[in-house]
């Protein structure tokens, strides 16, 4: 029996008697509608050969489509990476060697003269703390020295000064002795005179 044309198909469609086909067709065995496929002259043992040839066909394609997706996804991952290090690294490479012209012609262009250095700053000796018997006594010393600078006795005054810095340097640092001993040397400079009990 020849295929049936789509105004055919389309016409059968369109009678009002297809619905009751299709009943009847829905209602018969897998063996009732081989046999009248048969009757009909269709070999059913080629359409099933055709159907899974197609079938084998589309499945084909679709592992092979797969298996190219597979590739591009496997490729894409094995060169991105490669791709993402090669521009890090050229910046690097760039980096470095602007730094390094950056050098040669500071060198170059620089000034001629070497840079200042910065003194060494001498280490400061760490004297031990005064004992309590050591700041009396420089307490004591520097009241007397208060004493003979305002008597205008200035060598007493410096004297008593330099003695209880001996016993107590940090005393010394003190701003009413710094100015005390400022007054004297000044004073002793000048030539005044010292006045006498």
């Amino acid at each position: 029996m020849p295929k049936p044309t789509p105004e055919e198909v389309l016409r059968s469609i369109e009678e009002p008697g297809l619905d009751e086909e299709m009943d009847r067709v829905l209602a018969m065995t897998p063996e009732q509608r081989k046999k009248e496929l048969e009757e009909a002259g269709f070999d059913l043992a080629a359409l099933h050969a055709e159907a899974d040839a197609v079938y084998a066909k589309m499945q084909r394609a679709s592992v092979e489509t797969r298996a190219k997706e597979l590739e591009r996804e496997g490729r894409a991952k094995s060169v991105r990476p490669e791709a993402r290090r090669r521009p890090l690294v050229l910046w690097l490479a760039a980096a470095v060697t602007m730094t390094v012209a950056a050098g040669v012609i500071y060198t170059a262009l620089g000034p001629s003269s070497p840079a200042p250095t910065v003194p060494p700053v001498p280490p400061t000796a760490t004297t031990p703390p005064a004992s309590p018997v050591d700041l009396v006594a420089a307490e004591r010393l520097r009241a007397e020295a208060f004493a003979a600078c305002d008597a205008m006795r200035w060598a007493e005054c410096l004297a008593h000064f330099d003695d209880a810095k001996r016993s107590d340097p940090a005393g010394d640092t003190s701003p009413e002795v710094q100015i005390a001993r400022q007054k004297a040397l000044r004073a002793i400079r000048d030539g005044e005179k010292p006045h006498f009990k």
